[in-house]
């Protein structure tokens, strides 16, 4: 059935008196940037609201954070059924893109560049077997140390990488494609900060949980693919970045339908908790959608 969701987001803002800050905040958990005025911000939701649910058939996206030594990504689905299930990540790895791809140039040209991409849009996006719903590429940085007036050779790079990445998943029309700010998904999962550190420790926490048996408050689950009762043990570093690095790491090695054989990159996880937040990101909108639709339907 179709709602006018127009019109019943209207009527619920009206008749609950809903203020302009809290309409925004509505907006703000859907993925919606809100407007200075309740119109079009009733506008920009409700369009949202209309797109089809990602609840009702299997469901399936990848996230990446680039960089070319650090080239982190996470795959993650979800069957059909009650849009409050957790989705699962059957896939999270960090590479370093000259060993995974096999290609040992390390000239910073576009035609070099390309190619690096070209393999990784071929092996890990679009494989034989299956292509995502959504492709997620983090947003990158411009300039570096608090916006320096210089900008170092690294980040030209992953510039680089991004552009590159996004026109060949754009180019090829088989997934949506969303080049998601790092700002929004700090602010989702760390309001008020913007270190490292919180992220990374919020997701330790979760990883730990999950090998627990323990799912509370968490908002995935791994996969079956994961055999985790033969997770290698991994002892606790005193740095939580390569800690978290070895946790995915040995979830890797237990990975039985998408595991990575390759040398191993650098021992730093902040890379691969963004991978995973941006993705899981992309859920928790849903779920608030879906809310806010059953909410509206209702009455």
């Amino acid at each position: 059935m179709c709602y006018d969701f127009k019109a019943l987001l209207t009527r619920y803002v009206t008749v609950n008196k809903v203020k302009v800050t809290d309409l925004g905040n509505m907006a703000r958990k859907c993925g919606v940037f809100p407007e200075s005025n309740k119109a079009a911000t009733i506008e920009k939701l409700a369009a949202e609201l209309a797109k089809p649910s990602v609840h009702d058939k299997p469901f399936h996206l990848i996230s990446f954070d680039v960089g070319l030594h650090n080239f982190s990504f996470c795959r993650i689905k979800k069957d059909p059924g009650h849009w409050t299930t957790p989705p699962s990540v059957v896939q999270w790895y960090k590479v370093d893109l000259h060993k995974y791809t096999g290609i040992k140039d390390k000239t910073f040209t576009p035609l070099n560049y390309y190619a690096i991409i070209k393999n990784v849009v071929d092996r890990l996006i679009y494989t034989e077997k299956e292509s995502p719903d959504v492709v997620i590429v983090e947003r990158q940085r411009f300039r570096s140390f608090g916006g320096a007036r210089t900008v170092v050779e690294t980040v030209l790079k992953s510039n680089v990488l991004e552009m590159i990445l996004i026109a060949s998943v754009l180019n090829l029309g088989k997934s949506e494609l969303i080049n998601q700010s790092p700002r929004n998904m700090v602010q989702y999962w760390a309001p008020g900060g913007i270190k490292k550190d919180q992220r990374i420790h919020l997701v330790i926490g979760w990883v730990e949980k999950l090998l627990r048996n323990e799912t509370d408050s968490v908002p995935f689950r791994f996969g079956p693919c994961f055999d985790l009762k033969n997770l290698p043990k991994v002892r606790k570093n005193t740095l939580s970045s390569a800690y978290l690095y070895n946790l995915v790491e040995a979830l890797n090695t237990v990975n039985s339908e998408y595991g990575v054989t390759v040398e191993k990159s650098r021992s730093k996880g902040d890379d691969a908790a963004d991978s995973l937040l941006h993705g899981l990101l992309f859920f928790q909108y849903e779920q608030h959608k879906e809310s806010i639709r059953q909410t509206l339907i209702k009455g």
